[in-house]
């Protein structure tokens, strides 16, 4: 099997040798030049039909290879093709069965086709997938704007080879191995997704507590929440003696927006108002939103609809989707996707709010309108139902609810 390599990656034991691809293969070789066509004579594979372990016969195109060029380049069971450029350099394919009849490979692959009185195959394509591969091929491979692997390089590759009988039992060990692997794998999955679950349950949870008096206790020493607006006929659900329903419009002023004409720049070069619409809340991961996409010129302000709201204010999605929110670091507007909330500091802060409209999307969005897509209107915005504690005790239910959540994050 020719020399013993230099420089090998690891000892192996006695029996084993380290040996070159090039030496335990009867050939490597490039592929076949052709463009895909609709029809052929044969198929063309390519290393992006190969996908998660398993060729997609269906996306393989045909082409028309001469019979000698069928002869040169047809795959057969126990071949393995290898990429030799691009994003997927290195990947590896093994046909161990269920060739399609005159498959051929394509120019961007090597074949390489083993000699099978030295290794057995899949030993050989269990090698391809391993760290001591990869780390060949990433030292080897060549190439400015994209690298690549010759095949001369690919011959050149260090392999660990013990007996054909050795080979055997370590291909049936990798395969038995491979159950539990996955068995793990789905489980990992499949926790990861009742983590997931259960900490959103928990977040839930814990605002519907909040916003029913139950996550702090009430204080004699602070006041009664004094009657603003009608009383609701049928109250969402009971809250303390000393809070109140009130309708949003009355502890606070809706707003909507606007988007100035996108095709006059005055209105948007050098604007330095922000400018949020619902795609921007849909990518906050905190509270706070403070960067909007597009920014909007004094002019672009006063020649649209879009309004100015102070910092603190609470921006919220109407559509598109309805329930996005977060609070404004600093003035700002929204496009015509928001219906924002103007809290009255007098009565509610603006950290309640955020609060509380988090908690009650699910009863906005039961009430929204609209064929195409679901809306809330500014009156319908302004209807919702909200309970409402004293200050006091608004400060130490927000306080509590970040203590909570700062918990679930430990739970992630």
């Amino acid at each position: 099997m020719g020399e013993v390599p230099e420089d090998v990656p690891f000892a192996v034991p006695e029996k084993w040798k380290w040996v070159t691809l090039g030496t335990i293969s009867k050939k490597i070789h490039y592929g076949y030049t052709a463009s895909a066509k609709e029809k052929g004579n044969a198929r063309l594979l390519r290393i992006t039909d190969v996908q998660n372990g398993v060729v997609n016969w269906s996306s393989v195109p045909f082409c028309s290879p001469s019979d000698k060029e069928i002869s040169k380049f047809k795959l057969n069971v126990g071949d393995i093709v290898i990429a030799r450029t691009g994003g997927t350099i290195g990947k590896s394919y093994l046909f161990s069965n269920g060739i399609k009849e005159n498959t051929v490979f394509a120019s961007y692959l090597i074949r390489v086709i083993p000699e099978l009185g030295y290794v057995n195959p899949a030993y050989l394509q269990n090698f391809l997938n391993s760290p001591c591969y990869w780390e060949q091929i990433i030292d080897g491979s060549r190439g400015t704007g994209q690298p690549n692997v010759n095949a001369q390089a690919l011959s050149e590759i260090k392999i660990p080879l013990p007996s054909l009988e050795e080979q055997r039992r370590i291909v049936a060990c990798i395969q038995g191995l491979r159950s539990y692997i996955e068995s793990y794998r789905q489980e990992e999955q499949q926790l990861a997704t009742l983590q997931s679950s259960f900490t959103e349950k928990l977040r839930s949870s814990i605002l519907q507590e909040a916003i029913q008096g139950k996550l702090v206790p009430q204080l004699e020493s602070e006041p009664e929440v004094a009657e603003i607006g009608v009383k609701p006929y049928d109250a969402p659900f009971a809250i303390p003696k000393k809070w109140k329903w009130v309708q949003l419009k009355t502890v606070g002023k809706i707003v909507g927006g606007g988007t100035p004409k996108t095709n006059i720049p005055d209105y948007w070069d050098n604007g330095r108002i922000p400018w949020f619409t619902p795609a921007d809340l849909g990518k906050v991961s905190d509270i706070y939103v403070g960067i909007s996409a597009r920014k909007i010129t004094e002019k672009g302000l006063a020649n649209s609809s879009a309004t100015m709201m102070p910092a603190n204010s609470v921006l919220f999605s109407s559509r598109a989707p309805i329930g996005y929110i977060a609070l404004a670091r600093e003035d700002c507007c929204t496009n015509q996707g928001c219906k924002s909330f103007v809290a009255n500091e007098l009565v509610i802060s603006s950290l309640w709010a955020y609060w509380v409209l988090k908690a009650r999307t699910q009863d906005i969005i039961e009430r929204a309108s609209g064929t195409t897509f679901k809306e809330i209107s500014g009156r319908g915005m302004g209807d919702t139902w909200i309970p409402l504690p004293p200050m006091e005790e608004q400060e130490r239910i927000v306080h509590k609810i970040k203590e909570l959540f700062n918990l679930v994050k430990t739970i992630q």
